[in-house]
């Protein structure tokens, strides 16, 4: 049986076949974790979790930071540095940002009126 040798093939040996498969391979992983986020972010996997803010003069909690925490099914709670960058790159920081603020709120409006929110946006604008 004859192989028939692509001329880039032929050009750069056979790593360049092995290469290639590797970095389909990664685009595939990548595309996966994508999924994967994008499915995390529509089902509530990536919660917010509150950071308290205390007033130094007088010890007393006056409001709190929404920080995103991950709770993935298999890998446990994951910090935002496992995954906002994929999110960013994805485009869904947007998304994401939207539905931990529809939660801080209605998680607020439970709180004490002694406590303030704030927002902040990740994305500057």
């Amino acid at each position: 049986m004859r192989r028939t040798v692509k001329s880039s093939e032929a050009a750069e040996g056979p790593n360049a076949t092995k290469r290639s498969a590797l970095e389909t391979a990664e685009q595939l992983r990548q595309w996966s974790e994508l999924d994967e986020i994008l499915i995390a972010i529509e089902s509530g996997q990536i919660q917010p979790y509150y950071q308290p803010l205390v007033d130094l003069r007088t010890g007393m909690v006056v409001g709190c930071e929404v920080l995103a925490r991950w709770k993935h099914p298999k890998r446990g709670l994951l910090p935002p540095s496992e995954f906002i960058p994929a999110v960013k790159a994805a485009g869904d920081i947007r998304k994401l940002t939207y539905k931990l603020l529809r939660r801080a709120i209605a998680d607020a409006q439970t709180w004490p009126d002694t406590l303030s929110t704030q927002l902040v946006s990740p994305y500057g604008g």
